[in-house]
């Protein structure tokens, strides 16, 4: 485990005309020759929530600020019975850094979660 592959910080860009920044990791989903299909969900639960301003990409899918710190984004991947198989996933923050700008940092420590129903 190492808490800097989970957790994303955002520093003002040194551009002051572009206060844009876009920061993100990429993680995999393995599943273990499964004797059923099955698909996925994949949760992701921030410290707090999103500020206004910023959002949150994971694969081509965004969502912005809300009152929640936990996002669901639904239907990520299925695997095939009985085959193993590996999914990678690029979650990305973007915002402007002047609307989360408190002292120079915004940091996201984000844990991931996988939840999985069977599909046949």
């Amino acid at each position: 485990y190492d808490e800097k592959t989970t957790t994303v910080e955002m520093e003002r860009p040194e551009d002051p005309d572009n206060q844009m920044e876009t920061k993100g990791f990429s993680f995999n989903v393995s599943n273990c020759e499964s004797e059923v299909a099955i698909r996925y969900d994949v949760i992701v639960t921030l410290k707090k929530a999103l500020p206004d301003g910023v959002t949150m990409t994971l694969d081509d899918k965004t969502c912005s600020g809300n009152a929640d710190n936990t996002y669901t984004f639904s239907n990520m991947g299925t695997f095939e019975a009985g085959v193993q198989n590996t999914r990678t996933h690029t979650l990305s923050f973007t915002g402007d850094f002047t609307t989360y700008d408190t002292d120079g940092t915004y940091e996201y420590p984000v844990t991931i979660s996988v939840r999985s129903e069977q599909i046949d």
